[in-house]
């Protein structure tokens, strides 16, 4: 949650950096540049896996795109944490 940011072009998060922390320990690293290669195949992936399944993203929610082969399973009483650098950190801690 955060005040969204509708002012930045999205050429500027090419450089951007995010590291990913399972309980405060670093378990990846991205940046925009990997995500943006491929952003619009991803994205028109994803709209076909929606399509398949008669779902669609409802107007205003965000679709965010993740670069890389990092995959986590999460288990009760972990916390995540995906640090954006100067755009902020997101952390969800499964109960």
């Amino acid at each position: 949650r955060g005040t969204p940011v509708h002012d930045r072009p999205l050429a500027d998060l090419r450089g951007l950096e995010v590291v990913a922390r399972m309980n405060g320990a670093e378990v990846g690293r991205s940046s925009g540049e990997q995500v943006m290669r491929d952003i619009a195949e991803a994205i028109a992936g994803f709209s076909l896996y929606l399509n398949r399944r008669a779902r669609q993203v409802p107007p205003g929610n965000l679709i965010a795109i993740g670069g890389g082969p990092l995959i986590l399973q999460a288990v009760v009483g972990q916390t995540f944490a995906a640090d954006f650098g100067e755009l902020g950190v997101v952390e969800m801690a499964f109960a």
